[in-house]
């Protein structure tokens, strides 16, 4: 009777919540001269609407409890920044008393990270990228802020989606599976975020979203809350509605319970349609992220920041990383079982795998965070991929998303947690090869690909191999119980000869405009069975041989071959070697390349990654946003240049290619192609033929693109989107590179199939920052790293800012844009593509209301700085890298080029400061190489801050 009494109350309350108008307040931006200012006029029915310009947030953050509701529209995109976290306790006690905040239009970083400053478990990050409306929409479809507004007017899908939103929940996701409203709890108070929120029943989803907020029942809950499951390090167990958004029945059960050797994980993944679920990947350490699958995020807590990441799929198919490295393998155990209507997991990690041992100098109660989870394939979007990129501390999910756990582990129990160490043979060969171990256990050796167990006898294991590469794990066990474990041990036999190519080397293709037609390469015998080896190389076309030669080569000998390939048809050929002993055949290998037809317009690059342009040199530096109508479309009542007077304006600062990724046309191309400059059209994030062809069509009818740009930040099932561009693309025109700037360097790690050129775009330079330059160094190493130093590397250099105090970025100084260029040369970096010539991004100092490079200091400076570049891009082609310096300062950075007798240096002081170093292998008496005057004392140089000296000897 109770109960009837209680709910009876508290629908009389919720009831009579609206006798009286929400109060709402409207925080609208300065974008595009105020026109956001009346945006929710038309939706919010007979609401009281206060409206404050994004500036004047002080003064509403003052008098927050006198509104039901706030919207953010658009009010801080870089557009009269706000600092919120002055505001912080008031907006902290907005919230937490029961406020609501809506976040729309949150496609811009500054609009971003602002509740994130607050509460760091509430990260999100929204994309601008068109979402689409194909597929079924999906909804939350029981929760009381949007239940009744399904089949009806929902927002519109046509912009944008919420990514990264680990730490809120979903009220829907548009029909590309993509999350596109979501909120977060606060206290009494809640935040919802999302990319669009106009043009639908916004007045009935306010008023719910205030019912649900104030409901006495869920106000009890808060007020009262039930414990939820902490990581007891014995046993652990939790239920949590894992990416299912609303979808009734699908549950998943986990506990993990640990002992003195490791970790045990168990998940029950319930489902009611089990036949499709989704499993592709087969091998381990595929995209298992990719399919239906549970995964464990583990932390210890010992300072080092290491976030490991375990993932199996149904069919007990695993995959693992640390620190976002897919590269990284570590033994752990896993099995599956695949039931009527659940699928189940159980995962054992042991200590040692995650680099602990009972010798570390640790607190004996070492603390561990765990994230664990399921990905529901139907929504899972980049949630394997991403969902701690931004977040090492794995302060991630909320309980509907991922159970988060905390405990600690009393390291002193540890009976064995050394990593196992192995002897193995300095090169494997096929036959016999013995493996060994000095740890005083017996161990056993497991094919991580079919299972199979060697045991060793007397600490001592043989294997036979053949061709086929093996990844084994070495495990030592007593009483069936793991002690230790290695980490996975990669096994590849090496043949008799080992080749490396130079050319052709880009694609593996050879070009009619290629300088330089000729193959080249090296081998060499890595046995000593004979004293005298026979190798036979081979060009042949199918069955057929086109041309042979045969040399001699002793043991561990280099053999240098080349051979012309200008008299070969276009085609595709095998370049085979046969390695004979005493006559008889021992080993052979093959290497294919392509002789490609004779095109207009041919990009290539050499062994150094330089790029040349129908067989000239060329070296790339180019202009984003480089078109004369982006102002004109943001704001008609600005005047600015025309096309044709911005290219002639770009090409007159030496810039040799633009690319303008807004509105850049094919009837555009025309327009460079008569003022002699390169262009880069964007094809941008698609698969759909009938928008590629056109492009590829005008490119090849103007002959005067240099690149093709696609992908932004592929990530997810978006990789392989990009590949099957990349794929269609290439092969229609196979004479260009495709490309796409990425800010997130991880990236890199997965798409070495879908560019050409890996193209970093990290800036660094923000308002009351002087950072070292060598932040760029990361993303460059990353790159060299991810591309295992086989593709170019272009920056993409900051030459933006807005010179407000209030926006995000400032502009680069010429010093700092100087330091960019030589710093990513000395990097290897071969092509430079500044960001950019106009924005869509608002500069109040600025006479055009956004941010418009002629209109800042640095623009004359490009033509001094691009023509130096230029200049010493010559040096850079005729000459051969050497290396860096050695010198007594570790903050400076060089690289020293050899063109004939004659050495050219560039020598770079990245930091803020000035610095002094000594050069031992430097001369006393250098020579600029342009009109500079340098502090150089004999071997010594003394450097300003962010200098670059250019000097040769």
């Amino acid at each position: 009777m109770k109960k009837i009494l209680l709910l009876f109350f508290c629908f009389l309350i919720t009831s009579c919540l609206f006798a009286n108008p929400l109060k709402i307040a409207q925080v609208y931006s300065m974008m595009d001269n105020y026109q956001w200012k009346n945006t929710f006029d038309p939706y919010v029915g007979d609401s009281i609407l206060d409206k404050y310009e994004a500036t004047e947030f002080n003064t509403l953050a003052q008098k927050l409890q006198d509104y039901d509701i706030v919207l953010l529209g658009v009010c801080a995109n870089y557009y009269g920044q706000i600092d919120f976290n002055s505001n912080k306790e008031y907006i902290d006690n907005y919230l937490k008393s029961g406020g609501i905040i809506f976040v729309t239009d949150a496609n811009y970083g500054s609009a971003e990270n602002w509740i994130h400053d607050f509460y760091p478990e509430t990260l999100y990050q929204a994309g601008g990228e068109s979402d689409g409306e194909s597929g079924s929409i999906l909804f939350a479809q029981h929760h009381p802020i949007i239940s009744d507004l399904i089949g009806g007017d929902i927002p519109p899908l046509a912009w944008g989606r919420v990514k990264n939103a680990d730490g809120y929940k979903v009220l829907y996701v548009s029909g590309n599976q993509r999350p596109h409203m979501v909120y977060k709890e606060i206290g009494k108070g809640i935040v919802i975020v999302s990319p669009s929120g106009l043009g639908w029943n916004m007045f009935k989803f306010l008023k719910n979203t205030y019912n649900y907020v104030h409901n006495p029942v869920r106000l009890a809950n808060i007020e009262n809350p039930v414990t939820e499951p902490t990581l007891n390090i014995n046993k652990a167990t939790g239920q949590s509605l894992n990416f299912v958004y609303g979808k009734e029945g699908v549950k998943t059960d986990w506990s993990v319970t640990s002992d003195k050797t490791g970790f045990r994980f168990k998940f029950t993944c319930y489902d009611n349609n089990i036949k499709d679920i989704v499993i592709n990947q087969k091998n381990r350490d595929d995209k298992v992220f990719l399919d239906d699958c549970v995964e464990v995020f583990i932390t210890p807590n010992t300072g080092d920041g290491n976030v490991y990441h375990f993932v199996v799929n149904p069919n007990n198919v695993q995959y693992d990383e640390k620190n976002m490295d897919p590269t990284f393998d570590t033994y752990f155990e896993s099995k599956t079982n695949i039931n009527k209507d659940k699928w189940t997991c159980e995962i054992y990690i042991p200590y040692s795998s995650l680099d602990l041992n009972c010798n570390s100098n640790l607190d004996k109660k070492t603390p561990f965070t765990f994230n664990v989870g399921r990905c529901y394939h139907p929504l899972k979007e980049d949630y394997g991929l991403y969902s701690y990129a931004n977040c090492p501390d794995l302060i991630l999910y909320d309980k509907e998303f991922f159970a988060k756990c905390e405990g600690n582990i009393d390291l002193s129990l540890f009976t064995y947690t050394d990593k196992l160490k192995i002897n193995t043979p300095d090169k494997y060969y096929v036959g016999k090869n013995e493996f060994t171990t000095n740890s005083g256990y017996d161990f056993s050796l497991i094919d991580i690909k079919s299972g199979k167990v060697y045991d060793s006898v007397n600490k001592k294991i043989e294997l036979n191999l053949d061709r086929e590469p093996l990844k084994l794990y070495a495990i030592i066990k007593k009483d069936n119980v793991v002690l230790a474990s290695s980490s996975v041990i990669n096994v590849e036999t090496e043949k008799f000869l080992s080749y490396d190519i130079v050319y052709p080397f880009y694609k593996s293709i050879v070009q009619s405009k290629d300088p330089n037609k000729t193959f080249k390469g090296s081998v060499i015998i890595d046995r000593n069975d004979f004293d005298l080896y026979d190798i036979i190389y081979s060009v042949k076309l199918g069955s057929k041989t086109i041309k042979s030669d045969t040399v001699s080569v002793r043991p561990n000998e280099k053999q240098e071959i080349a051979f012309g390939l200008g008299d070969l048809k276009p085609g595709e050929y095998v370049c085979e070697f046969v390695v004979k002993g005493k006559g008889q055949i021992i080993d052979k290998c093959e290497y294919p390349f392509e002789v490609c037809a004779p095109a207009d317009f041919e990009v290539t690059f050499d062994d150094r990654n330089l790029c040349y342009v129908n067989g000239e040199p060329f070296f790339p530096i180019g202009l984003y946003h480089a078109n004369g109508r982006e102002i004109a479309q943001r704001n008609p009542d600005k005047q600015m240049l025309s096309e044709e007077e911005a290219i002639i304006d770009i090409k007159d600062k030496n810039f040799n290619f633009g690319a303008s990724l807004n509105y850049i046309k094919p009837e555009d191309y025309p327009v460079y192609t008569k003022n002699g400059l390169l262009y880069c059209p964007e094809i941008g994030r698609t698969t759909d033929k009938s928008v590629i062809d056109p492009i590829i069509k005008a490119v090849n009818d103007q002959k005067t693109s240099l690149i093709y740009y696609t992908y932004d930040e592929p990530y997810g099932n978006l990789v392989n989107e990009a590949t099957e561009a990349y794929d269609y693309i290439n092969k229609q025109d196979k004479h260009r590179p495709i490309v796409a700037a990425v800010n997130t360097p991880e990236v890199f790690w997965y798409t070495n199939n879908t560019f050409d050129i890996f193209m970093p775009d990290v800036y660094i330079f923000t308002q009351n920052n002087k950072p070292s330059v060598t932040g760029l160094k990361g993303a460059i190493d990353t790159a060299k790293a991810a591309s295992h130093n086989q593709k170019p590397i272009w920056m993409v250099p900051q030459a933006f800012g807005w010179g407000d105090p209030e926006m995000v970025w400032r502009v680069p100084t010429t010093e700092e844009l100087r330091c960019q260029a030589y710093f990513s040369l000395v990097q290897g970096v071969t092509g430079l593509f500044w960001y950019a010539y106009v924005t869509g991004e608002a500069d109040k100092t600025s006479p055009y209301g956004i941010w418009y490079i002629r209109n800042s200091d640095i623009w004359d400076y490009f033509k001094i700085l691009n023509k130096e570049i230029l200049d010493f891009s010559e040096i850079l082609y005729k000459g051969k890298s050497l290396g860096s310096l050695k010198c007594d300062n570790e903050l400076i950075f060089s690289n020293v080029w050899q063109v004939g007798d004659t050495k050219y240096a560039i020598i770079v002081n990245p930091e803020q400061s000035e610095q002094t170093a000594t050069f031992e292998a430097l001369p006393d008496n250098v020579t600029p190489v342009f009109d500079y005057i340098y502090n150089i004392e004999g071997k010594t140089i003394h450097f300003k801050p962010l200098e670059c000296v250019i000097v040769r000897y």
